[in-house]
């Protein structure tokens, strides 16, 4: 039963490793080249990566096929936790992200920064308020 198991394992030999968040894109080389350029992601084949994050892009010229989730009136397409979100902010300006807002300390206690990407879809990268928000940027 699922109460005789630790929390945060499977049973043994099935542990999870990562996730894929996966994005219905109209152009793979473009958004690559974002994520790369802008926000500072390494490629590998329909991949993208940094540190831990991933997203795969599949590609579909299908009206209707690129569906960001504010089109269904949530904000976020994906959630991502840093260490510091200000120097995600630096880097991403400097960079020519799309910031949508942020940084901004939210009423669940955490600070947060939400970027949009060349198909609409939005990251959102958040750390817990603590020290490192009460600081300027």
């Amino acid at each position: 039963m699922i109460q005789d198991q630790q929390k945060d394992q499977g049973p043994q030999g099935a542990n999870f490793k990562y996730a894929s968040h996966v994005f219905i894109v109209t152009d793979i080389e473009a958004a690559q080249r974002y994520y790369s350029e802008v926000l500072g992601f390494a490629v590998d084949g329909e991949f993208v990566m940094r540190d831990g994050v991933q997203f795969l892009f599949k590609e579909s010229k299908a009206e209707g096929a690129v569906r960001p989730n504010r089109h269904v009136g949530v904000e976020l397409d994906t959630y991502i936790w840093v260490d510091d979100v200000n120097a995600v902010y630096r880097e991403l300006k400097n960079s020519g992200a799309n910031i949508v807002f942020g940084p901004e300390n939210m009423d669940y206690r955490m600070r947060d920064l939400l970027v949009e990407d060349l198909h609409g879809y939005r990251l959102c990268f958040g750390a817990p308020l603590g020290i490192e928000a009460e600081g300027g940027l």
